[in-house]
This record gives C-alpha cells, sequence and structure tokens, in this order.
C-alpha cells in the first residue's frame, strides 16, 4: 500500500474521531493457496471491539495504527512547532531589563501545512516499524 492511501486512512480516522468514533486500522496476515505469505490486509475495527478481537482471533489481528496517535496529532503538531525557537530560553523575564537587553529572535516557524506533514511522515515512519513488527511475529507463529 502506498503513502498517499495510508495517510487517506489515517484522515479517515481523524474524520471518525470529530464524529465521537474511536477506531483503529487492524491488519491480519494473508496466504496463498499454498500457505505463503501474501502480505498484510488493512481494516478499521473499533476501540472498543479491538481487544476482544484479537484474543478471539488467536493474535491473528494486529493494531497498525491506535486512534489515540491520531487523536494526539494537534498537540504532537503544536509541540514540533514550538521545538523550532529557542530564543528566549536563557532569557529571564522576571528581571528588570531594557528593551534593549531582549535578544533579537530569528526563528523560522514552520507554516501549519509543514507541519502537517511532518506529522503524517512521523506517523508513517512509525507505521513502518510496526509494519515490520507484525510481519517477523509472522514469521514466528
Amino acid at each position: 500500500m502506498d503513502k498517499n492511501e495510508i495517510i487517506e486512512k489515517i484522515k479517515f480516522i481523524e474524520m471518525a474521531l470529530e464524529h465521537g468514533e474511536e477506531l483503529n486500522l487492524m491488519c491480519r496476515p494473508i496466504y496463498g493457496c499454498w500457505g505463503d505469505f501474501g502480505g498484510l490486509k488493512l481494516f478499521f475495527l473499533s476501540e472498543s471491539m479491538t481487544e476482544e478481537s484479537i484474543i478471539n482471533n488467536d493474535c491473528n489481528f494486529y493494531v497498525v495504527v491506535n486512534y489515540s496517535q491520531v487523536k494526539d496529532k494537534k498537540r504532537k503538531i503544536k509541540e514540533y512547532i514550538e521545538s523550532f525557537c529557542h530564543c528566549y530560553y536563557n532569557f529571564s523575564f522576571d528581571e528588570n531589563f531594557d528593551q534593549d537587553d531582549i535578544p533579537e529572535c530569528t526563528c523560522k516557524l514552520p507554516t501549519q501545512e509543514e507541519a502537517e506533514e511532518w506529522w503524517y511522515n512521523d506517523l508513517l515512519k512509525k507505521i513502518e516499524e510496526r509494519s515490520k513488527f507484525i510481519k517477523e511475529k509472522i514469521r514466528e507463529a
């Protein structure tokens, strides 16, 4: 599955959260006629059904993206944007100071679009790591 398809699935989770639904992006292994591994099939499952489904399906269902990762999007983007500027970290505004004492700040903060792109790319990296882990687990079984 390509990057854009996965981003569309993540955006679907975002839309579901806006409507009060907590969906996880899940996967399960697919096997060919001769038992050869054919990849991972993605699907959505509500948070309330996830644990029971994993238990009942003998651990053949795996969580790829938990809804809480998407729910944290705004906070993660805010932290990302705030991490760019450290101009005033070593300056105390509690003490008396002249206007000339304040260091000039030349930080270039990312735009909202750039920050969102960073967030999606960061989540895609986590998905890739998770997929590798899942594939290793499947080979062990």
